[in-house]
């Protein structure tokens, strides 16, 4: 379904994703500092975690960027 020359479909994709990315590298860094993980594994790397969020991140604006063309 397109709106203004926009692909919903993938937009929302892309939101969604971004959300989980941010909460994954909001995590990585609360836990940092807190020293206690609120959302996600207890023993995971968190210099992974935050990459991983990262990455997604990076992926999510790609896939918006895409739902434009």
């Amino acid at each position: 379904m397109e709106v203004g020359g926009i692909r919903i479909s993938g937009f929302i994709a892309g939101i969604i994703v971004l959300v989980l990315g941010a909460l994954m590298i909001a995590e990585a860094v609360a836990s940092v500092v807190a020293d206690s993980p609120f959302m996600f594994l207890d023993g995971v790397n968190r210099g992974f975690e935050f990459a991983v969020g990262f990455i997604a991140i990076v992926l999510a604006a790609s896939t918006m960027d895409e739902s434009r063309k």
